[in-house]
């Protein structure tokens, strides 16, 4: 991170870890994710998704048309099948009834 953060600071950026930025206009937001492991992409969604909820508020709206694209399914044990998907149009419930 500290690499990063350095390489962005001789191009002239100030950057920090998300969870460290004290002004989203001021620093530019590291989100560390894996390509191999996959870690850290629900954080980097779940950003994208806090900002444009804070920045764009007005230009989001929801259609009565369903939409969303999966992203893995996978079984967990003591759980079952479960898919993570990206929402793209809609509404989930809890209690809602899927059919792929």
């Amino acid at each position: 991170m500290d690499k990063a953060i350095l390489a962005f600071a001789e191009e002239g950026f100030n950057a920090l870890p998300y969870w460290d930025n004290p002004d989203i206009y001021e620093y530019v937001s590291l989100v560390p994710t894996s390509a191999i492991t996959g870690e850290g992409l629900p954080d980097l969604i779940t950003y994208l998704s806090l900002m444009c909820q804070q920045k764009i508020p007005k230009q989001l709206y929801e259609r009565e048309e369903f939409e969303c694209t999966v992203l893995e399914v996978k079984v967990i044990e003591g759980l079952g099948t479960t898919i993570d998907v990206v929402l793209l149009n809609g509404l989930i419930k809890v209690q809602d009834t899927i059919v792929l």
